[in-house]
C-alpha cells in the first residue's frame, strides 16, 4: 500500500497505492492534515488535534496518510464520510468482494461463511445496523478470529472475535471482556483472551 516506504518521509510526500475498478493507481499526498484551531493554552487537552483519524498510540501515521489519499481520490474528506466495508476493501486490495445479510441466514449458514472465510485468509468485517450493547450503529468492525468452546456449561458455543478500528472496546453484551460467562479454561481456548481495552472482543454467533 506504501510501495518502497517504510518510515516517515523527510520531504513530507507519500505515495499510496489504491485500486479503482481493480486497476492500481498511485496517489501522492503530503503530510499536511486538517486540524482544529484549538490549543492546550485555551484549556483544551490537545494542541491542534487532527480533525479526522489520529496517529496510533505507538505514533504510527499510516492510517492518517491512507485516509488523506482516499479523500484525494474521492474529491475531498466529505466524499469518504461513510460507506461500505466491501467498498473500502476493494479500494485497498483491488479484489472482488461479497456482501451477506446475516438477517436472512441461519446461524449455521453464517458460521460456515465465517469459518470458510478465515480458512481462505479473507479480509472480513461486519457493519452494525442498530446500536446494542454499546456497539455503534452505522459503524464497521473487523473479523479477526473465531472460536468454538468445548466443555463446561457453554460447550459448543461459537464465538466471533471482532475489532473496533478505533482501538477501544465498549461492547457490554454476552461474552464481553468482563462477562461472567468466561472461565479460565474458556479464555485459554479463545487464545488467552484478556480484559484489555484494545478494541478486540468476542460476540456469540447467535
Amino acid at each position: 500500500m506504501f510501495p518502497g516506504q517504510t518510515e516517515l518521509s523527510k520531504t513530507g510526500a507519500y505515495q499510496v497505492r489504491l485500486f479503482v475498478r481493480g486497476e492500481p493507481i498511485n496517489v501522492i499526498v503530503d503530510d499536511r492534515f486538517p486540524s482544529l484551531n484549538i490549543s492546550a493554552a485555551e484549556g483544551y487537552t490537545e494542541n491542534y488535534p487532527l480533525v479526522n483519524d489520529k496517529a496510533s498510540v505507538a505514533g504510527a501515521y499510516w492510517l492518517v496518510i491512507l485516509e488523506k489519499a482516499m479523500a484525494k481520490l474521492n474529491v475531498n474528506y466529505t466524499g469518504i464520510n461513510g460507506g461500505q466495508i466491501g467498498e473500502a476493501m476493494r479500494f485497498m486490495t483491488g479484489m472482488p468482494t461479497n456482501e451477506f445479510d446475516s438477517n436472512t441466514m441461519t446461524e449455521d449458514q453464517l458460521w460456515t461463511h465465517v469459518t470458510n472465510g478465515f480458512a481462505k485468509d479473507y479480509n472480513m468485517g461486519a457493519g452494525c445496523q442498530v446500536s446494542h450493547f454499546n456497539m455503534i450503529s452505522g459503524h464497521a468492525y473487523g473479523f479477526i478470529g473465531h472460536a468454538t468452546l468445548s466443555g463446561g456449561a457453554s460447550d459448543g458455543q461459537k464465538l466471533i472475535k471482532m475489532r473496533n478500528p478505533w482501538g477501544i472496546n465498549k461492547y457490554t453484551g454476552p461474552w464481553s471482556e468482563k462477562s461472567a460467562l468466561w472461565t479460565a479454561d474458556y479464555r485459554k481456548q479463545a487464545g488467552g483472551y484478556e480484559t484489555e481495552d484494545i478494541g478486540e472482543f468476542y460476540i456469540p454467533i447467535e
